[in-house]
């Protein structure tokens, strides 16, 4: 996904990363202004969500989910 902004920066506010709703608060931190956002969630595996978030070309955000049962052991 990419979201281009105008010729000025501007914020972004992102509810949803890796196919999973987000709350926008938690994630603004991480973004800086900038002209265009890409989510780049190409290493989604099944089971295992993955994807980096780009602002203006630079890496600024990855994420990862990973799921465990209790009883699993690590």
């Amino acid at each position: 996904m990419i979201l281009p902004g105008c010729s000025s920066p501007k914020t972004f506010e992102v509810s949803e990363l890796c196919g999973t709703k987000v709350d926008p608060a938690l994630v603004a931190p991480f973004l800086p202004e900038g002209k265009e956002l890409k989510v780049d969630d190409s290493l989604t595996e099944a089971g295992q969500p993955r994807c980096k978030v780009y602002v203006d070309g630079t890496l600024h955000l990855y994420l990862r989910e990973t799921s465990w049962s209790p009883t699993s052991t690590r």
